[in-house]
């Protein structure tokens, strides 16, 4: 027998157990020398093991490397290195249309996983994936080898029963089949929460147990329940959180004031939404005697509160933003601080981050200064309200009641139209179409699906947060931080000319003769606006957009037509405005002296890690992470959405309605009904007895025999034919079906005529 392999990290290991075992490293590094997968024999004789009680516990340590993807246990019984096996570990992830992507753990692209080994997986399940190559828009693609840990989130979905077998049908983006149950006291249709049977494998049926009947209607508790576990959201928070959050001090004592600027005295209002909770930021102008105005964005100082590392921290770091839900909110901070002690309230003295700002009279930022201070908000007012004062020139409810606050209003105004002209010079992109939002009434109904109406109020806020931003930006970059930008890269050559080929077939002309800039996408916005199709082309410049993230390095900001932005203004909701904040408070609170930031005299100075801890590698792996949390957030928000838009469609089956074709695709058309703001499928099959022809390149299906053309933009008579909630998919059916199926080839509706080019892909349907 070989002696016993000296091991460096021994004495850690006999800290931690009675008998101490080979350390990890040890284990790997024998895998690496020896260079060859090996069985469990030979790598504890290479180890010098021969005890029962020791080879016990060396397979107790190799089960937990394989659980961890650190090895892998082939079919012949030999460990070998995940690393030497083109292998990926990663947590599983099910996107609302079914496509399964392996999130990396070292923070690598995302590999799209083959549906076939996928078959039995759950969302958040880890698992090895083999990486088989590259798709060609360069994303790997790979097989699932190994399933290495079961998702510990119950799966929610609805009980059925079929010829004595009892099954629940998963909500979407959790799993992808039916999950075999014993039968139990559930009625059919019922939603049920199922904890999976731990030793089913991603090759084996699914089974497992109903562990609560959560109820036998949809009700918004059910609804957000199941819509938030499907996408993996954090809802409830743990112990550790809420000890930490009820140890938070309310009271502002003098030593802590002492150390802030005073604004106390200073006008600051918060202008919101009339439904909004949480107050998070508070704005004041004022002229300046040679030209221009002096601005103050006042953000709550949560980073006063919530400090690195803390259960608080690393809670909202995981959960990476506040998500809002039609009927709530799910926040990334408990309530004591959004709602309490970070909410700007009128006459409750808060502890701020302040932008304090000069504005020329051309809406330039000539110059900027961060500090912390202490805030009383003089006035919580409603966009409405403000709106109204604007509109009527103070003559108003608001006018009347608080004419001191007139001046400060119209100053606001004024800094607003300076820094809109601005944005409109260098070109920034500026979308018109309404924002359409479902409200929900106390009894879980849809009360009504309609446009949120924007006015100036609204955009007296957005551009004062923008430069406020923008200077945060210019702040991380100065100073040289590793910092957190939000950043908007520029379209892709392919999606543009997808773009170009879509408009020229609607009778477009958009020619760039290189990458354009957003005031080339701008002017062309410009040129359709009033034209019937104008929402249509906004539609089409929106999807041949990059989406925006979170990122460690600036890359600029595409639709803004900035070269630096970084978020600052809602740290509340948002955990790189927490970081950024915290960028900003190491240098404010450091001993280097700056331009950009105002100290009181006095004020305690701390090291840059007390505030900022952070390498540009740590901040690569947290922005990934929050780009992903923002995400996740938006498709649960559409996904509960489409929801309750099936639920209230649900009453007008059979109903007749008019309808703009929004999207064409090889299998049909989607038709947005414009009296209820909702989007249905209107399925190649029913639209005629005839082959029809997709083309990528112009998004339209042409009739072969007929002619018939279903483009962009047409409108179209159509009726609910079907609602699937569960599935989320509305059904037309053409009204007029009967004109399409005529032999002349003629139509009498307004999709125009065409013919097929050479190139199309077809989907073809006989005649009946």
């Amino acid at each position: 027998m070989k002696r016993r392999r000296r091991d460096p990290h021994r004495e850690r290991e006999a800290g931690r157990y009675a008998q101490p075992i080979a350390s990890r490293e040890l284990i790997l590094e024998r895998c690496r020398t020896l260079a060859r997968p090996l069985d469990f024999q030979s790598l504890a004789e290479d180890l010098g093991m021969n005890e029962a009680r020791e080879l016990d516990a060396l397979r107790r340590r190799l089960r937990a490397m394989c659980r961890d993807a650190q090895l892998m246990i082939d079919r012949r019984g030999r460990y070998g290195l995940v690393e030497k096996m083109n292998l990926v570990a990663g947590v599983v992830n099910i996107t609302p249309q079914g496509e399964v992507f392996l999130i990396a753990d070292d923070g690598g692209k995302d590999v799209r996983v083959q549906a076939r080994s996928a078959a039995n997986l759950v969302g958040g399940d880890r698992v090895l994936v083999r990486v088989e190559g590259l798709r060609r828009d360069g994303q790997p693609w790979g097989t699932v080898v190994e399933l290495l840990e079961r998702s510990s989130e119950p799966i929610l979905g609805r009980y059925y029963e079929e010829e004595g077998v009892a099954f629940v049908e998963p909500e979407r983006t959790q799993f992808m089949n039916d999950i075999l149950i014993p039968r139990r006291g559930a009625q059919p249709g019922d939603f049920v929460r199922v904890e999976l049977d731990r030793k089913s494998t991603h090759l084996s049926y699914p089974t497992g147990r109903v562990s609560e009947v959560m109820d036998g209607g949809a009700t918004n508790e059910v609804r957000a329940a199941v819509i938030l576990s499907a996408h993996g959201i954090p809802r409830h928070w743990s112990p550790e959180v809420e000890s930490e959050a009820r140890e938070i001090s309310h009271v502002l004592s003098e030593p802590v004031l002492g150390e802030r600027v005073d604004l106390r005295e200073l006008p600051l209002v918060t202008i919101d939404g009339a439904d909004s909770r949480d107050f998070d930021d508070a704005v004041y102008c004022e002229p300046v005697a040679n030209g221009g105005w002096r601005l103050f964005v006042a953000i709550a100082d949560v980073s006063h509160y919530v400090h690195p590392d803390t259960a608080l921290d690393l809670e909202a770091r995981e959960r990476g933003n506040s998500v809002y839900l039609p009927d709530r909110v799910v926040p990334m901070l408990p309530e004591v601080l959004s709602n309490d002690l970070c909410s700007l309230r009128p006459n409750e003295p808060r502890l701020c981050m302040v932008c304090e700002m000069r504005i020329s009279e051309r809406g330039r930022l000539s110059r900027y200064q961060f500090y912390e201070g202490v805030m009383r908000s003089s006035a919580r007012l409603t966009y409405d309200e403000v709106w109204e004062y604007i509109e009527h020139h103070g003559d108003s409810a608001l006018g009347r009641n608080q004419p001191e606050l007139g001046t400060h209003l119209e100053d606001l105004q004024r800094v607003f139209t300076a820094l809109r002209t601005r944005r409109e010079a260098r070109g920034a992109l500026d979308f018109m179409a309404p924002e359409i939002r479902v409200r929900v009434d106390a009894d879980g109904r849809v009360a009504e699906i309609g446009p949120v109406v924007r006015n100036d109020a609204h955009r007296i806020i957005e551009e004062c947060m923008i430069v406020a931003n923008v200077a945060a930006g210019r702040f991380l970059e100065h100073h040289e931080l590793d910092g957190v930008y939000r950043i908007h890269e520029a379209p892709s050559g392919e999606k543009l000319e997808d773009l170009q080929s879509v408009l020229a077939a609607m009778g477009i002309q958009a020619r760039f003769d290189a990458l354009p800039s957003p005031a080339d996408l701008q002017a062309l916005l410009h040129s359709v606006a009033g034209h019937q199709r104008a929402h249509v082309v906004e539609t089409l410049v929106l999807r041949s957009l990059s989406q925006a993230q979170y990122s460690e390095r600036n890359r600029g900001h595409f639709g803004l037509a900035l070269p630096l932005y970084a978020h600052f203004t809602s740290p509340i909701r948002r955990y790189a405005d927490l970081l950024v904040h915290r960028a900003l408070k190491s240098v404010i609170r450091g001993r280097v002296s700056s331009d950009h930031v105002l100290r009181v005299k006095g004020a305690k100075s701390t090291s840059k890690s007390t505030h900022y801890p952070y390498t540009q590698e740590n901040l690569e792996a947290i922005t990934d992470h929050i780009s992903m949390t923002e995400r996740r957030a938006d498709t649960a928000v559409r996904d509960l959405e489409n929801w309750l838009k099936c639920e209230y469609v649900e009453q007008h089956v059979g109903d007749k309605f008019r309808g703009t074709v929004c999207g064409v695709t090889n299998f049909g058309v989607f038709v947005e009904l414009d009296d209820l703001y909702v989007q249905g499928l209107v399925h190649v099959s029913a639209l005629g007895g005839d082959y029809f022809h997709f083309d990528r390149r112009s998004l339209t299906l042409v009739g072969e025999s007929t002619g018939v053309c279903f483009e962009l933009g047409h409108t179209m008579t159509v009726q609910v034919a079907r609602v699937d909630v569960m599935e989320r998919k509305i059904d037309l059916v053409p009204v007029d079906i009967a004109e399409l199926d005529g032999a002349s080839g003629t139509r009498r509706s307004r999709a125009r005529r065409g013919r097929p080019r050479a190139g199309r892909s077809s989907t073809r349907r006989r005649r009946r």
